[in-house]
């Protein structure tokens, strides 16, 4: 199979021939933003420079190219002022854009605003430039009609998944001693289950035999594909976790 198509019939619940790996977080690694020659915060604003960098972990196989890598995209384009971060880490608002909830107003043309030509720029481009080899998957954020309407233009750029990211649901709601295997017969058929080898403990300061046994453990236990993290996972857990998912055995 295809990795979009893989990836595509996994989170419909259709067959696969393996569990895909993939990245549904930041995507990119420290050590492939050296390979790639820039990080993150030298990335935003250009378009070649968001593909290319969104795409450095290809030659890992890994199977989704994921843009843009931050959460601030439409904060920005409403007006927020941004800090851009540095080359490990992400954009970030550092003003609030409004006192009371009826002050935010907004139509079509904020599409016209801040980075959002960038990032569909960049969605259409990757898509053209690597379909079929990866799911071009891209973030955004909860304000419902922005979301729906950004999320359709992302579509229509050639996106073929779009993720609400939810950065609250983090380590301190999900517990590391979560029963995947439970997780996998309650919520089997009603939403494909990703993950869930640990981000900080194993993903991050295990070695790359700790990311196989449990990506494994997680394979068996039923999740439909597994998903690597943050930016200063080593190189070597990441393919340890892509080995886990090709191998038969």
């Amino acid at each position: 199979m295809q990795n979009l198509q893989r990836i595509l019939h996994a989170l419909r619940h259709e067959p696969v021939d393996r569990v895909p790996v993939t990245v549904f977080l930041t995507s990119v690694t420290v050590e492939l933003m050296e390979h790639s020659g820039y990080g993150w915060d030298q990335a935003h604003y250009n378009v070649d420079r968001l593909v290319e960098l969104a795409a450095a972990h290809n030659y890992l196989g890994l199977e989704t190219l994921k843009l843009p890598f931050d959460m601030t995209v439409e904060a920005e384009a409403l007006g927020g002022k941004i800090d851009t971060g540095t080359c490990d880490t992400l954009p970030q608002l550092v003003t609030h854009l409004y006192k009371e909830p009826e002050e935010l107003t907004f139509d079509r043309d904020l599409l016209c605003k801040g980075r959002i030509p960038v990032v569909l720029k960049a969605i259409a481009t990757a898509k053209k430039r690597y379909d079929g080899e990866a799911a071009v998957v891209s973030s955004m954020e909860c304000l419902t009609r922005l979301c729906i309407m950004y999320a359709g233009e992302q579509a229509a750029a050639g996106c073929d998944a779009v993720l609400i990211g939810e950065a609250a649901s983090s380590g301190d709601l999900i517990s590391s001693e979560t029963d995947v295997a439970k997780a996998c017969e309650i919520l089997k058929g009603k939403t494909a289950l990703v993950g869930y080898v640990d981000t900080m403990i194993t993903l991050l300061h295990g070695t790359p035999e700790d990311v196989y046994k449990s990506a494994k453990e997680c394979i068996h236990a039923g999740v439909d594909l597994l998903c690597a993290g943050p930016a200063h996972i080593p190189t070597e857990n990441v393919v340890a976790m892509i080995q886990a998912a090709k191998s038969k055995i």
